[in-house]
């Protein structure tokens, strides 16, 4: 089982933010998708570009919930 930096569960299929910590990015790279998990990273991809990356579970943000309640509160057209 892996947790993201505010311990909230990380699943496959999860939707969450990545901070590349490395390039100092911050998380603007997008909402990214969970596509597996080994013992000790999370393989995340970006859905647009199908970029996929190998990191460590700490520097993700799920945002499952957020994106749920942004739909939900979202006026129709």
């Amino acid at each position: 089982m892996h947790y993201d930096c505010l311990g909230q569960l990380i699943s496959v299929g999860a939707k969450v933010l990545w901070s590349a910590h490395n390039s100092h990015a911050g998380f603007d790279q997008g909402v990214m998708d969970v596509v597996s998990m080994s013992p000790k990273r999370v393989r995340v991809e970006h859905g647009d570009t199908g970029r996929k990356s190998t990191v460590d579970p700490r520097s993700l943000v799920v945002v499952d919930l957020i994106l749920a309640q942004h739909k939900a509160q979202k006026k129709p057209a």
